[in-house]
């Protein structure tokens, strides 16, 4: 999931920006990046399930990489760019990369990606499903300082997107302090 926001809360002109991935072996574009108020936008219409038994998450990050890199020359162009926030990446997964190459070195590519020395955010959720087995440590390796996060339930899942999705200044310390 890429995400960026636009505007002023409450305003007419509050947009997010939207674009979500599906992914099992092979990434599928679910929601293409348009502008469309925040009011208009219904939770009920996106659901988080699983979707197959093999997990590639390379072949996400490489699909949201390339959204990123179209997102952030976009910004670079604007001669207000300062006034559009970065693109920030939230990737939930059950962590268990079982397929394809390591996701390590495209999600340095991301990360990697600024404007004006601020660089986008990449959001980690572990989601266990029944007895998974996460592997925290890649999680940890793909995620921004901080931005890591195990989910054992659906309301620590919306904690964690509502902090990861409200943080003007990157969502590390609030992650933290989910945590406990």
């Amino acid at each position: 999931m890429e995400a960026q926001t636009l505007g002023t809360p409450g305003s007419e002109r509050n947009y997010f920006n939207f674009t979500l991935f599906e992914f099992s072996e092979d990434a599928t574009l679910v929601q293409p990046f348009d502008a469309m108020p925040v009011r208009h936008i219904d939770p009920d219409d996106y659901r988080l399930q699983p979707n197959g038994s093999m997990t590639n998450i390379t072949s996400v990050l490489e699909a949201v990489r390339d959204r990123v890199k179209a997102v952030i020359e976009t910004i670079r162009q604007h001669p207000n760019r300062k006034d559009h926030p970065l693109p920030l990446v939230i990737l939930v997964t059950d962590g268990c990369h079982n397929s394809g190459p390591p996701p390590e070195a495209v999600a340095e590519e991301i990360k990697s990606m600024e404007v004006d020395g601020d660089h986008v955010t990449l959001a980690v959720a572990g989601v266990t499903v029944g007895n998974s087995d996460l592997d925290e440590p890649m999680m940890h390796r793909i995620a921004s300082d901080g931005c890591y996060m195990r989910v054992e339930d659906v309301n620590k899942l919306r904690q964690f997107l509502a902090v990861v999705g409200s943080s003007s200044g990157g969502p590390h310390r609030e992650i933290q302090d989910l945590r406990g």
